[in-house]
């Protein structure tokens, strides 16, 4: 009984190797249990293909509770599937569910009857604490930081402190296999992600990750950054992706973190999110600085070609900042990756083409550029333009299975011409950037066709010509080889 078995959901997008990143969350918290005496197994269902097998053969085993992460969107209905077949096999074991979207919501999660738990927020003192409880049948009001069923109806136990994250034990990966998740989809390089901060100042209208933080920031040391990426240099990888929500907020911090990385002669290409802002606030011998260190490549929120759509969503940069961040970043040999979202309520047809030029323009004119597709805008709880949503005729999802289809969802604010024409356009975007999908596809024979197929989406698209759907059986052909 002193067993934990940790279930991570699929997400709906799940190419291994290709979106397929390690399940820190559990990795973050495994540590906290083995410490505690109890063991650890971890089945991640986006990349074990016998993991109904596993699950059943640990399920005979017993554990003391099955631990389950979801945000918002299909991993919700994946993780109610699994949940559902723990309670089909043995009742009495408690289901614990963690993630973004449990935080957000946990009374609404805790109404689901597979459910039996929830931990809001950071997990590793809480499912520790949590399983040396139910171990010891003691009751759960005096664990923080969690919400459970009594009688019937959901108790919040408070809140619990947030972790000093210069002190977070080292990530057991041995508990997975780590080829599942070297990802090449980063200018082709073998990458590994490391998450060493928590939270973001900013509060851009889309983005819940301050509420699920609450509105607190922790940067981490640049020696406990040095320990993480050493820990996964080990796995062969030439290139870390430091995911942390925002890794450039303290100046300071990037220069010492640049230096040390020099004189331990890592030899390691590193990849972050940045800001464009940030970026026209370091100067060009800081910037040279970061490419030493390894810096090849930064992600940068775009997110509109509207200066207007940018003011709405609050993300407190212009169009402008980002093509001089561009040129920056050009001279100094870093590539920017710039992601960018439509479909905002109050968007004009007029302020999506902004953004499409301002896509296309980005990829011709910096060859180092990279630019992701046009992604539609969902409504997720607990961001400042949710409410805007509701303003506009959203119907709040009423259940925990309602929130499984948000990536589904029919914005109220469009017409169904113009959800067909966004849909048209976040399709189209994956060609704007011939270089970006030739790497990320990594076939030969597809990616000859790129560039002549590139050429022609991006001239229909620079002239609003939207009038032909010739894509979706390319995009079934592409499927077929990835």
């Amino acid at each position: 009984m002193n067993n934990i078995l940790l279930v991570y959901p699929k997400t709906g997008l799940d190419i291994k190797n290709v979106f397929t990143k390690p399940p820190l969350s559990f990795l973050a918290l495994a540590p906290y249990l083995l410490e505690k005496g109890f063991s650890v197994k971890i089945i991640d269902q986006r990349v074990d293909s016998d993991w109904k097998g596993q699950l059943y053969e640990n399920l005979r085993n017993r554990p003391l509770c099955v631990g389950i992460s979801s945000m918002s969107g299909p991993q919700i209905a994946y993780g109610l599937v699994i949940s559902r077949m723990v309670k089909d096999f043995c009742a009495r074991i408690p289901v614990v569910w963690g993630g973004a979207h449990p935080t957000i919501l946990p009374e609404q999660t805790l109404q689901s009857p597979y459910i039996d738990i929830v931990v809001a927020g950071e997990g590793e003192e809480t499912f520790s604490e949590t399983a040396q409880a139910l171990s010891r049948g003691k009751e759960l009001d005096k664990v923080k930081g969690i919400y459970f069923k009594k009688d019937g109806k959901p108790i919040f136990s408070g809140y619990r402190e947030l972790l000093d994250i210069n002190t977070l034990p080292p990530m057991p990966y041995h508990l997975v296999d780590i080829d599942n998740y070297v990802l090449t989809s980063v200018l082709g390089k073998r990458n590994l992600m490391i998450v060493p901060d928590r939270g973001c100042p900013m509060r851009c209208g889309f983005c819940s990750v301050p509420h699920f933080y609450r509105y607190k920031v922790r940067l981490a040391r640049p020696e406990k950054i040095i320990e993480d990426i050493k820990s996964v240099m080990k796995f062969g990888v030439d290139t870390v992706d430091i995911g942390s929500e925002n890794f450039f907020p303290n100046k300071q911090r990037v220069k010492d973190f640049c230096r040390l990385v020099k004189k331990e002669k890592l030899n390691i290409q590193l990849r972050a999110e940045c800001r464009a802002d940030y970026i026209l606030e370091y100067d060009d011998a800081l910037l040279k600085l970061m490419r030493e260190a390894g810096f090849i490549a930064l992600q940068i929120g775009a997110e509109s070609g509207s200066n207007r759509i940018l003011e709405l969503m609050n993300k407190g940069i212009t169009v402008e900042q980002t093509k001089e961040a561009d040129r920056k970043l050009k001279r100094a040999g870093i590539a920017g990756l710039y992601s960018f979202m439509i479909g905002f309520p109050g968007e004009t047809l007029e302020d999506v083409q902004r953004t499409v030029d301002l896509a296309i323009q980005l990829a011709d004119n910096n060859a180092m550029a990279r630019t992701y597709n046009l992604q539609i805008y969902k409504p997720f709880p607990a961001t400042a333009l949710y409410e805007r949503c509701l303003e506009y005729g959203f119907q709040e999802p009423e259940s925990l299975e309602g929130w499984s289809h948000i990536l589904d969802v029919k914005q109220a604010w469009l017409s169904a011409r113009e959800r067909r024409l966004l849909k048209m356009l976040d399709l189209f975007s994956y060609f704007f950037d011939e270089k970006g999908i030739g790497e990320f596809l990594n076939n030969r024979f597809i990616s000859t066709f790129l560039l002549p197929y590139s050429k022609f989406v991006k001239f229909r698209c620079k002239n609003a010509y939207y009038n032909l759907l010739l894509e979706y059986p390319l995009v079934n052909l592409l499927k077929r080889y990835t």
